[in-house]
């Protein structure tokens, strides 16, 4: 009998919610900073001289934005179109409407 109920439990399907507060677990700064890295320097938008400048502003915006859906201030979609907003003119092109982020930036 006590074989079959840990059979049983071993077939349960448990649920996992996981809170990570203080970036232990997921270094989500470092994979943010990596990709606004990428997609500046793939589309010759930053260089060695200027991208840590770049990460910074992007960083400070963003948070600036966040703060702002967390407050309920704007939408979590119209967060990200704020954000790129403020952070393309620094001497990033903005795209076009037609272009790929078209929607984002509108």
């Amino acid at each position: 009998m006590a074989e079959e109920a840990q059979t049983e439990a071993s077939r349960s399907v448990q649920r996992l919610v996981l809170f990570d507060l203080d970036g232990t677990l997921v270094d989500h700064e470092g994979a943010t900073a990596k990709g606004v890295e990428q997609w500046l320097m793939a589309n010759g938008w930053a260089d060695a001289r200027t991208i840590a400048d770049l990460i910074s502003d992007w960083d400070a915006i963003a948070e600036r934005h966040f703060a702002a859906y967390r407050d309920r201030l704007t939408t979590y979609q119209g967060q990200r179109r704020l954000r790129l907003r403020d952070f393309l003119p620094r001497g990033v092109p903005a795209p076009s409407r037609s272009g790929p982020l078209g929607d984002q930036a509108g």
